[in-house]
C-alpha cells in the first residue's frame, strides 16, 4: 500500500491518493498525515482518491471503528469531528454495501463522508459543503 497526502491550495482541500491493498492500520496512518495538514491549514475538506486501492482487507468491524478512531484523533488537536468533510472516490469494482455502511456509521458519530465513483462529482460535493 502506498499513499500521498497534499494540500491543494487552489481548491482549499486536502487530497489523499491511495494505491494497493489497504488495511485498518494504513487508514489510521493516513488519518494522522492529513490531520496534521488540516490543523496547519485550517482545512477540513478531504478528497480521497481510492480508485487504485483495494479495500477488501477492511472488515465490517474496521469500517465501523474508523470514524470513532478519527474522532479520538481530532479532539486533542482542537478540531471538532463534525467539521470534517470527506469525499471518497473508489473504483466501480468496490462493494457498494461497504460504502453505504461507511457513510452511515460516519454519520452516526456526527461526521460527514460520501462515496463516489466520479472525481468531478466528489470535488463538486466538497465545494458545496
Amino acid at each position: 500500500m502506498s499513499y500521498a497526502v497534499y494540500y491543494n491550495q487552489a481548491e482549499r482541500i486536502i487530497e489523499v491518493k491511495v494505491q494497493g491493498n489497504v488495511a485498518k492500520e494504513d487508514v489510521k496512518e493516513i488519518f494522522h498525515q492529513w490531520l496534521q495538514i488540516a490543523k496547519e491549514q485550517e482545512c477540513f475538506s478531504v478528497l480521497y482518491d481510492w480508485r487504485e486501492a483495494t479495500l477488501s482487507r477492511l472488515s465490517t468491524m474496521d469500517i465501523y471503528e474508523l470514524p470513532r478512531i478519527l474522532a479520538k484523533m481530532v479532539i486533542p488537536l482542537g478540531i471538532r469531528p463534525a467539521r470534517l468533510r470527506r469525499a471518497v472516490v473508489t473504483s466501480e469494482n468496490e462493494d457498494e454495501d461497504k460504502a453505504r455502511f461507511a457513510e452511515t456509521v460516519t454519520a452516526n458519530v456526527g461526521q460527514v463522508a460520501k462515496f463516489f465513483h466520479d472525481m468531478d462529482a466528489a470535488r463538486k460535493w466538497l465545494d458545496q459543503n
